[in-house]
């Protein structure tokens, strides 16, 4: 609802608050503008876009009713909602009270209950039950009265060969799953471009001038409105290894605060969050759990450079294992918490052999609780493909004194390995960057090994059955840089446990050192590299005209979007059904508006249909037409 023009742009607080399930969010605007309203969890992820639009000017108010962007509900918990208009900005933040979580999938038939209290005589109503997944049921004349208990058994859709479009589950290109046909057209893998102002976080301190490096992804603190980064390192002549904090406004510029808990060299004067430790007891793999009702447990880590044990602290600086038991694993991994299933995940190191002697590989444990871990088995390995790239790649960049030259080149010795893996939940699916460690040789001197390590991009329903994201050329995703003052990641390259989305951008914030075989006072440092929006792979054309037509899908939704870059370009767009023919006029080629922006969330336009939920529960398939442009992504809503 539009008002008097307001002298102030002002984000009020939601009423009521605390509030379960439903609240009102109030905003004023002085002035036009294009104006976003979003809800974040406290580790600060989007949840919910509520607003993204142009405004007029006046007094506004918004509905949240406790769900994301998929239509789940959320768990109950502290969120925060940030009002953006231009430059300006405001953060409030409110309670959810008992929420509850999405179900996780369920496999063969579905039953549902449902209650209703008596607000009038007994009617009869349509009961409609609907999933993306699912054989719609519609039964009629049902009535209702008080304390009616209702039961319905629905079918799961098992046809073959099909995608089931989920409203605002976004369809990627970072596999070929969804594309049944390229024609003049290709896809291409993209790479973060690096921020010009790396390093953005370098030794400085006597108790990190040794080396740093991160495995974990920064984490938003809503409490300090701020960017938290865990990173550790040694300094020299130092015994043991130290956990450090760096914090940021906004991702780029990084400051180490004083957090004087642990003495170094009689001071707390320092950014430590742990005393230096033996490698046993360091703190590698940190992550806070909103999701836990304990506060005293939602701080989690893995305690421990090889072999692990789990702990948990309410302040991230007091830890209590939560078992003896150790999860078996080398000292490479990472740790995330899966949304999308539910569970923890822990990537760890091992030695494989598949045919080309004993390797590193990695190999995969989950938890539901974070106590108990499922046994490690094998995730990913390098394949007779990648020793067949790697030894070209070694022969490319030891060619080029652009780049660092290891100190062992021997082409008789070159050999692939997967040093390690970091995994992430990504629109229903999963994206791992694979570290392939290309050895070009070993000596006396570095009898471990020289060479490259650099991460690819691969690609997994199920974080089982993984594939690289190209799977004939298997590009450098993070690529190293050449040589440079003040270059530090031209050697090795250690990737994060996930990226960071800010704004309509995913950062990735990762290690970056001089030199693969010999550690160097100050090699190593701390970068950032930033991604579009679903910019890991796209469907491109060129001047010449090119096309992609989608498998057979289910549809849902009643509007189409697209994440797309067709700026100096065209892109448009025909739906057809599942055979790929015509489905009606007002749907076809001719009809499609053309697009020629770049855009994150582009709504496709007919001039024949407005609202295409007509088309709820049919087989459709969709034609992309493109002309100088990338898609990077559609989804419906």
């Amino acid at each position: 609802n539009g008002g008097a023009t307001p002298a102030l742009f002002h984000l009020r607080q939601n009423f009521p608050n605390p509030f379960n399930p439903t609240t009102h969010i109030p905003y004023q605007l002085a002035e036009d503008s294009h104006v976003r309203l979003t809800i974040y969890n406290s580790l600060g992820q989007r949840v919910r876009t509520l607003v993204d639009r142009h405004h007029r000017s006046g007094v506004f108010r918004a509905t949240w009713k406790g769900r994301d962007d998929t239509g789940r509900p959320v768990a109950a918990g502290v969120y925060f909602y940030r009002l953006t208009s231009g430059s300006r900005q405001q953060v409030r933040k409110m309670v959810l009270l008992d929420g509850a979580a999405a179900a996780p999938p369920v496999a063969g038939t579905v039953e549902s209950a449902a209650r209703a209290r008596k607000t009038a005589p007994a009617r009869a109503y349509t009961i409609l039950i609907d999933r993306f997944d699912i054989v719609p049921l519609e039964q009629r004349g049902v009535s209702i009265e008080e304390s009616t208990h209702l039961q319905f058994t629905v079918a799961l859709d098992r046809r073959e060969g099909l995608v089931y479009l989920r409203e605002g589950r976004k369809q990627l290109f970072v596999d070929a799953y969804v594309v049944d046909e390229l024609t003049g057209a290709r896809r291409i893998q993209h790479q973060p471009v690096k921020v010009a102002g790396n390093p953005v976080i370098r030794s400085e301190f006597d108790w990190e001038n040794l080396y740093i490096q991160m495995r974990d992804a920064p984490l938003w603190n809503p409490v300090e409105e701020r960017w938290e980064l865990r990173y550790w390192g040694r300094g020299i002549g130092v015994d043991g290894i130290g956990t450090f904090l760096a914090v940021s406004n906004d991702g780029l510029k990084w400051e180490k605060p004083i957090v004087g808990e642990f003495e170094f060299n009689g001071s707390k004067e320092n950014n430590l969050l742990t005393p230096m430790s033996p490698y046993d007891l360091f703190l590698y793999h940190v992550l806070y759990d909103e999701r836990d009702p304990d506060p005293q447990r939602r701080w989690k880590a893995l305690i421990g450079d090889t072999n692990p044990r789990p702990a948990a602290s309410p302040d991230g600086i007091n830890w209590t294992f939560l078992s003896e038991k150790r999860i078996p694993a080398g000292e490479e991994g990472f740790l995330i918490y899966d949304e999308q299933s539910g569970r923890f995940v822990f990537t760890l190191r091992t030695i494989h052999d598949a045919g080309f002697g004993g390797q590193r590989a990695v190999n995969i444990s989950t938890s539901r609780d974070f106590v108990e871990w499922t046994d490690p088995v094998l995730m990913f390995a390098a394949d007779a493909r990648d020793q067949e790239l790697g030894a070209q790649w070694l022969r490319r960049i030891t060619a080029d004194r652009a780049y660092r030259q290891p100190l062992v080149n021997d082409p008789e010795q070159y050999n692939t390995q997967v040093y390690n893996m970091a995994v992430f939940p990504y629109e229903g699916i999963y994206l791992g960057m694979p570290t392939m460690f290309r050895t070009s040789g070993t000596s006396r001197r570095v009898p471990w090994g020289d060479g490259y390590s650099v991460p690819g991009l691969a690609v997994s329903p199920n974080l089982r059955d993984w594939k690289y994201a190209l799977p004939d050329e298997r590009p450098d995703f993070l690529p190293l840089s050449p040589l440079g003052e003040e270059v530090f990641d031209n050697a090795q390259i250690e990737p994060p446990s996930r990226p960071v989305r800010i704004g309509d951008e995913l950062f990735f914030y990762y290690t970056g050192a001089k030199f693969r075989s010999i550690t160097s006072s100050g090699s190593f440092a701390i970068h950032a590299a930033v991604l579009r929006l679903d910019g890991f792979v796209s469907v491109q054309a060129g001047s010449e005209p090119g096309a992609v037509l989608t498998r057979p899908l289910v549809w849902r939704g009643s509007t189409l979007w697209v994440n797309a870059d067709a700026m100096g370009g065209e892109l448009r767009a025909e739906i057809l059904d599942g055979e790929g023919n015509q489905l009606r006029p007002g749907l076809s080629l001719d009809r499609s508006t053309p697009v020629s922006r770049d855009g994150v969330r582009i709504g496709l336009r007919w001039s024949g249909a407005e609202d295409l939920g007509e088309l709820r529960g049919r087989t459709v398939r969709l034609r992309f037409h493109l002309r100088n442009a990338d898609l990077f992504a559609f989804w419906t809503e």
